[in-house]
């Protein structure tokens, strides 16, 4: 009895016109792809001023510009597995806490081997919210809505990119310091999307599979 009243409530939840949590929901995760998009390719202007720094050649450069991607392979492998355990909000709440840390501290880097380490660790919460982003829209939006969801999560990702090269453009005047102040800006936005995801649910899926009642109410007063 209890397995049908799930599928009932989840059959319901699929056929829910959008509300604003759908959108407060969607605009969080867009959020996230859009530092994802950001602190990725951030660091290609940043290398322009990094190389000359630290005096390194086109290894060590390609070093740094790799760190982030095999982080967040391992991220969302380790955190993707992890919310399977634990749960979808726990993770995505709290991945863009070690966005912001390890944002920072690249930007406070003193050497190439410290950057190349902070940046890989970054790489984790971004392979996080690519797991989790994509779990999230997919278990809590409308099956009516759910392609177009996805795809504002992509279009942020690019967006991200073009303003981490256009920032840039706009702090060559700052000269040598360039390079910390492009690393360490995707902190402050990663700082209120982590403010603001303390306000999200758990999915009503994953509240079903593991029988969470108070999570499975929370998400019945959609209904």
């Amino acid at each position: 009895m209890k397995k049908n009243e799930d599928a009932n409530f989840l059959r319901e939840m699929d056929k829910l016109k959008p509300s604003r949590y759908h959108y407060f929901i969607d605009a969080l995760s867009d959020m996230g792809y859009f530092l994802d998009g950001y602190d990725l390719l951030v660091i290609g202007p940043a290398l322009i001023f990094i190389g000359p720094l630290f005096d390194i050649g086109a290894v060590i450069s390609a070093l740094i510009g790799v760190a982030t991607i095999v982080g967040q392979l391992i991220g969302g492998a380790i955190f993707g597995f992890v919310a399977d355990m634990k749960g979808r909000k726990v993770i995505y709440q709290w991945d863009m806490l070690i966005f912001a840390v390890f944002a920072i501290l690249s930007a406070l880097s003193q050497n190439y081997i410290e950057l190349i380490a902070f940046r890989a660790l970054l790489g984790l919460a971004i392979g996080a919210d690519y797991a989790l982003t994509l779990s999230i829209i997919g278990e809590y939006s409308p099956v009516k809505n759910r392609g177009k969801y996805l795809g504002t999560g992509l279009m942020s990702w690019w967006i991200g990119g073009t303003v981490a090269v256009a920032l840039g453009l706009l702090f060559l005047p700052l000269g040598s310091a360039t390079w910390r102040w492009l690393l360490g800006i995707g902190a402050i936005p990663a700082i209120i999307v982590l403010i603001l995801r303390r306000r999200v649910d758990e999915t009503p899926r994953y509240a079903a599979e593991k029988n969470e009642k108070n999570e499975i109410d929370i998400m019945k007063n959609f209904i």
